[in-house]
């Protein structure tokens, strides 16, 4: 038995984070209703795969947020137009992210043209 259209909406808006009285408020349903709706699993599980399809493509986004910042960065760090001290500090944004520390007892030598010879 497939859902009702106000109990798929209803399970859209659980999924996005109301609860049960705010769904009900928004559908201008009483909130026993929902109550209802959430002891069948059928709908629960249209919540559970709202959810999961909510959490997949928000990891996509995320995905490609940081893929275009590590981009921008190896922009950055590449350019001639680069001072050596910002392509530095590119280069300790992406060790930060990467959860990587330079070993305080290690010299590093060299110029901003180097470390960019080492990126390519």
């Amino acid at each position: 038995m497939k859902l009702k259209k106000k109990q798929e909406v209803a399970a859209q808006l659980m999924a996005s984070g109301l609860n049960a009285n705010q769904t009900a408020k928004r559908l201008d349903i009483d909130r026993s209703t929902v109550g209802r709706w959430k002891e069948d699993p059928k709908f629960t599980a249209q919540i559970d795969m709202y959810t999961t399809d909510g959490i997949t493509r928000a990891k996509g986004e995320l995905e490609g947020a940081v893929l275009d910042a590590i981009g921008a960065l190896k922009r950055v760090m590449r350019s001639e137009e680069t001072s050596d001290r910002d392509v530095l500090k590119a280069a300790e944004i992406v060790m930060s992210a990467a959860k990587l520390e330079l070993n305080p007892k290690v010299t590093v030598s060299g110029t901003a043209k180097d470390l960019q010879g080492w990126l390519k």
